[in-house]
C-alpha cells in the first residue's frame, strides 16, 4: 500500500466516523464499500485494520477466518498470553496490589494465619491470573484463599443458545463466543484447586450471580465486624486483549458499585486491623484516545488509533514467517475491540457508564514504586517499544502503551 493509498484510506475512515455521527447511514454504507476494496486480512497493518472493521459491521456473512481460528482456541490463547505482554501486565499489576494489601512484615507475622483472603472475580476467563498469586500467598505464609466467580446472566443465555443449536451453525459472527459454560467453569475450578494443592494453599472456589453475591457479602462484612481478619478483594478485568470478548459496561458498573459498598463497610470497622479491602480494575476497551468527548467521530478516530497500535505491537512480537499464526490470533482476540469501535450504540452506553463510574467516587490507592519498576521490567521498557506510565489519582493507575498510544490500564482503589 503506497502513501497515496494510505492517505485515501485514512480519509475514508474519518469520513465514515463523521457520517455515523451525523446518522447518515446511506453515506456510511457507501464509504464502507469503498473501504472494503482497500482491506486485506494478510496485508499491511492498515489493510488488516480495515478488514476487521468491515467484518465487524457485516451481519450477513460469517467471518470465515475467525471461525477457522476458533478451532484451536485453547492453543491460541496460551500462545497469545505468553507471547504478548497485555494480559501478563494486567494480572501482574493487580496481583501485586492484592499482595500489598495483606499483612506482610515480621510484626504482622502472627496475623497471617488468621487473615481470610476473599477474592471476588468479575470474569474468571481461563483462570490464568490466580496461580502466580497463590504462589505469592504461600511465600508470605498464608494458608487459605477463597475465590468467588461471578456467573453473569448473558453467559447462561449463550450456553442455552448453544444447547438449542441444531448443528447447522449460526451465520452471525457474533455467535462465536468464548464465555465459559458450566462445564468449563468446573474445569477451571478443578485446575485451580489442583494448582493450589501443589503450591500448598487451601483454595475454596464458589460460583454465584450478583444477587446471591450481595447476600453473601453482607455476611462477610458482618463476620469481619465481629471477628476481624477479613481481606476482601474485588478483581475486575474487562476488555483486555487476551480475553477475546467485550463485557457489558452496565455489568462493570454493577460490580464496582457492590465492591465500593462492601469495601466501605469493611473500612467502617472501628478496629484498623479489620480495614483490609481493595478493588483492582483492568480496562482495555472503551477508554483512552478520544474518550474525553461525547461525539462519535473523534471517539471513532481515537479508538481506531488504539487498535492500530495493538496490531503494530503484535507485529513487533512475531516474525513475518509466522504471519498466518499472528492473523489467526488477531481474528480471535482483537475482534471485540473492532466490534466496540463499530457499534455506535455501544459507544453511547460506554460513555454513559464512564460518567457513572466517575460518580461512584472510589477512593484511590497509590501504586507501590517497586510494583511500577517490576512492571516496566516485565514489558522490557527501553528494549521494546512498550512503556509503562503512572497516572490517575494519587498514582493509582498503571498504563501500558506502545509507541505514543496507550493500550490498557490497571487501577487500584480502596
Amino acid at each position: 500500500m503506497d502513501l497515496e493509498d494510505q492517505m485515501s484510506t485514512f480519509h475514508l475512515l474519518k469520513a465514515y466516523g463523521e457520517a455515523m455521527e451525523m446518522d447518515q447511514r446511506d453515506l456510511a454504507g457507501e464509504l464502507l464499500s469503498r473501504l472494503e476494496e482497500k482491506s486485506s486480512p494478510t496485508g499491511t497493518t492498515l489493510q488488516r485494520l480495515v478488514y476487521y472493521l468491515v467484518q465487524a459491521l457485516d451481519r450477513k456473512h460469517p467471518d470465515m477466518l475467525r471461525m477457522e481460528a476458533s478451532r484451536n482456541y485453547e492453543l491460541a490463547f496460551k500462545a497469545f498470553y505468553q507471547i504478548f505482554p497485555y494480559g501478563k501486565f494486567a494480572h501482574f499489576t493487580a496481583n501485586s496490589v492484592i499482595l500489598d494489601a495483606l499483612p506482610y512484615d515480621d510484626h504482622q507475622q502472627q496475623q497471617r494465619g488468621m487473615v481470610v483472603i476473599d477474592i471476588v472475580d468479575f470474569d474468571i476467563g481461563c483462570g490464568v491470573q490466580w496461580p502466580p498469586l497463590m504462589e505469592g500467598l504461600v511465600a508470605r505464609g498464608f494458608t487459605e484463599m477463597r475465590l468467588t466467580i461471578i456467573r453473569w446472566n448473558d453467559d447462561l443465555e449463550e450456553e442455552d443458545g448453544d444447547d438449542d443449536d441444531d448443528g447447522g451453525g449460526d451465520d452471525d459472527d457474533e455467535a462465536i463466543s468464548y464465555s465459559p459454560t458450566s462445564q468449563r467453569y468446573k474445569e477451571i475450578q478443578t485446575l485451580l484447586q489442583e494448582q493450589a494443592r501443589i503450591a500448598g494453599l487451601n483454595l475454596i472456589v464458589e460460583e454465584t450471580d450478583m444477587d446471591d453475591l450481595e447476600f453473601k457479602l453482607k455476611k462477610v462484612v458482618k463476620r469481619n465486624a465481629e471477628h476481624g481478619g477479613q481481606c476482601l478483594v474485588f478483581n475486575c478485568m474487562a476488555g483486555l486483549p487476551h480475553m477475546g470478548r467485550g463485557r457489558n459496561a452496565g455489568h462493570v458498573m454493577e460490580f464496582l458499585r457492590v465492591a465500593k459498598e462492601s469495601i466501605e463497610s469493611i473500612n467502617s470497622c472501628h478496629d484498623s486491623s479489620c480495614r483490609q479491602g481493595v478493588i483492582t480494575f483492568g480496562d482495555g476497551i472503551g477508554w483512552g484516545k478520544g474518550m474525553s468527548g461525547e461525539a462519535y467521530g473523534p471517539i471513532f478516530e481515537g479508538q481506531l488509533g488504539q487498535f492500530y497500535a495493538l496490531l503494530e505491537s503484535m507485529e513487533g512480537h512475531m516474525p513475518y514467517k509466522l504471519r498466518e499464526a499472528r492473523v489467526a490470533m488477531e481474528c480471535l482476540f482483537l475482534t471485540p475491540y473492532v466490534a466496540c469501535i463499530a457499534g455506535f450504540e455501544r459507544w453511547e452506553g460506554i460513555i454513559r457508564e464512564s460518567k457513572a463510574l466517575a460518580e461512584l467516587r472510589l477512593q484511590a490507592r497509590g501504586m507501590r514504586r517497586g510494583c511500577v519498576e517490576e512492571a516496566r521490567e516485565l514489558v522490557r521498557e527501553g528494549e521494546s517499544l512498550h512503556w509503562v506510565s503512572v497516572e490517575g489519582v494519587e498514582g493509582n493507575q498503571l498504563v501500558l502503551g506502545y509507541k505514543e498510544t496507550p493500550l490498557l490500564k490497571v487501577s487500584c482503589w480502596r
